[in-house]
């Protein structure tokens, strides 16, 4: 019989680092661990700064303000498959919410939204991208990753282009791309993923003047933050030629 192991609870701190002994969370982080995980002194948790390291912590002090922790051990955590970029067409807000929080959890390592000619732009200003980046910080914790995304601003389709040229790859979701297959690319992979009404014709042929690939994930016809998803998780997890 299997035996159940307890869950590994995730707090974020940025100023951990290796030469950490103890450290001190408020705010946001403070709510978390002592209002919604309800630890006590004496609990163990673990602490990343996002930027791959990820310590085992043991909880000296519980506050009324802040929680307290001596670092018991760090280490660094490497992830696996390429460096993943999704660059993902303005959505309705909460379906672009959505395709971040999944492909963070499957292993997103930046995300740049961009404007094409069909794009829905209602409310992408400042107080949106800061909302973004607390849906990434959640599902960094949420998914156990010690790798913060970085969530860029919105760019032009034009930006966003002549921007591609230093990836490896260009994925681009289209319903009427060839089967995704392996490749043997290690470098960064960008991803791109055009909004509900498709990318025009002119897009199109933007991207193929940049070597971009056109891929299908499903026969169906997916939502773009499905669409996302699956080809986060398909690069992230491509068998190596």
């Amino acid at each position: 019989m299997t035996k159940n192991l307890p869950h590994q609870f995730l707090l974020y701190s940025e100023e951990l680092d290796h030469r950490s002994r103890l450290l001190e969370v408020s705010g946001d982080e403070h709510h978390h661990a002592a209002r919604v995980l309800r630890l006590k002194p004496g609990d163990t948790v673990f602490v990343t700064n996002g930027r791959g390291i990820r310590a085992r912590c043991g909880i000296e002090v519980v506050g009324k303000n802040s929680t307290r922790f001596n670092v018991l051990e760090c280490s660094d955590v490497k992830e696996t498959g390429p460096q993943t970029t999704l660059a993902l067409a303005c959505l309705r807000r909460p379906a672009f919410e959505q395709a971040v929080k999944q492909c963070t959890e499957l292993g997103m390592d930046r995300c740049i939204p961009f404007v094409s000619e069909q794009s829905h732009m209602g409310g992408y200003g400042p107080e949106f991208h800061q909302r973004l980046r607390r849906v990434t910080l959640s599902a960094m914790k949420q998914s156990f990753r010690a790798t913060l995304p970085v969530v860029e601003s919105v760019k032009s389709f034009d930006t966003l282009v002549k921007g591609l040229t230093g990836s490896r790859a260009i994925v681009v979701g289209d319903v009427g791309g060839t089967r995704f297959a392996s490749y043997s690319e290690t470098g960064t992979v960008t991803i791109v993923v055009g909004p509900e009404g498709g990318l025009t014709t002119a897009e199109h042929e933007a991207l193929s003047a940049v070597n971009a690939v056109f891929v299908s994930v499903s026969p169906h016809r997916l939502r773009s933050e499905t669409a996302a998803a699956a080809l986060t998780a398909m690069v992230r997890n491509a068998q190596r030629d």
